[in-house]
């Protein structure tokens, strides 16, 4: 478990990766950001949100397993104070999350708010009047020449095989019975947008052209991009209401308009990964750590123990 916490978020902006401030919502300088207690599993690095909101922010970063959780909530306390919000970033931490909320009486995230998959995505997106892709049905694409390339995507997240179709041939090979969402490609830059949203708004984000498959992406730096694409990402965080906690947008970066390409954000687990793992809370001025065994976000708080290394 690793609890941290690190320099203070100034100014009306939003942190990007190139660490270049881009404007965010107004903000009133009178007004009192939210404390957030960040929770992740340690599955990705979080450690970048943090640093971006500074003082506002203490993360706990939990390894698969609760019981190191009730002394570095001691120690945060007595560090940092009681958060305003438990904003989980990640699937695994959802439940911890839901549990930390209840117990210390603080606003639940409304997660039943996130689409639940591609479909429910885009007739949210159009229903709040964004800019989003156009959808094709299998009729249609009988007169489709494909020069521009088509998109064929399960509706369902959880299912693999998203393909580009360029002939009929491609259009052929897909399983007629699938549950399957047609979309015209966009020929335009992809950008990735990561960030967290509380309240309906990104307080914390970072983008990234998309390069392609196996090379990877790299950071938008223009700052005229970042402008376009973050409210473009703040207008989606608003329009499809967004539980609080981290998210992942996929817009075409259009010169004059972003238009929305994808949008997910975790939900919880559904299976139980039963590992050893070992977790360490890093902190000044001790390192505490414990081995550790199948992860359970049932435990009960007061069994939560952490010993000093």
């Amino acid at each position: 478990m690793h609890v941290k916490v690190v320099r203070k978020f100034g100014g009306n902006s939003v942190a990007t990766s190139s660490d270049r401030p881009v404007s965010a919502d107004p903000v009133s300088a009178d007004t009192v950001r939210p404390r957030l207690l960040l929770l992740s599993s340690g599955v990705r690095d979080h450690d970048w949100a943090c640093e971006r909101l500074g003082a506002d922010a203490w993360l706990i970063t939990c390894s698969g397993e609760e019981t190191l959780l009730a002394d570095a909530l001691a120690e945060m306390n007595l560090r940092w104070g009681r958060p305003d919000r438990v904003v989980p970033l990640d699937a695994r931490s959802i439940p911890l999350a839901a549990r930390l909320r209840a117990t210390l009486g603080l606003p639940c995230a409304a997660t039943e708010s996130a689409p639940l998959d591609r479909r429910e995505s885009h007739r949210r997106a159009v229903a709040a009047g964004l800019r989003t892709v156009q959808l094709l049905d299998r009729v249609a694409l009988e007169d489709w020449d494909f020069r521009t390339p088509v998109i064929a995507k399960p509706v369902a997240r959880c299912d693999a095989g998203i393909r580009r179709l360029t002939s009929f041939d491609d259009l052929a090979d897909l399983d007629p019975d699938a549950d399957v969402l047609f979309e015209e490609w966009v020929i335009a830059p992809v950008c990735h947008v990561e960030g967290i949203a509380v309240d309906g708004r990104i307080v914390a984000s970072r983008l990234f052209y998309y390069v392609g498959p196996g090379a990877g992406r790299v950071p938008v730096t223009n700052q005229v991009a970042q402008a376009r694409l973050t409210e473009a990402a703040a207008d989606v965080v608003a329009g499809l209401s967004l539980p609080d906690g981290a998210f992942h947008i996929e817009l075409f970066d259009l010169p004059t308009n972003p238009m929305l390409l994808d949008v997910l954000v975790p939900f919880a687990p559904v299976e139980d990964r039963s590992r050893a793992k070992s977790c360490v809370a890093s902190r000044a001025p001790q390192r505490a750590r414990a081995a550790v065994v199948a992860p359970d976000p049932r435990l009960a708080l007061d069994a939560f123990r952490f010993t000093a290394a």
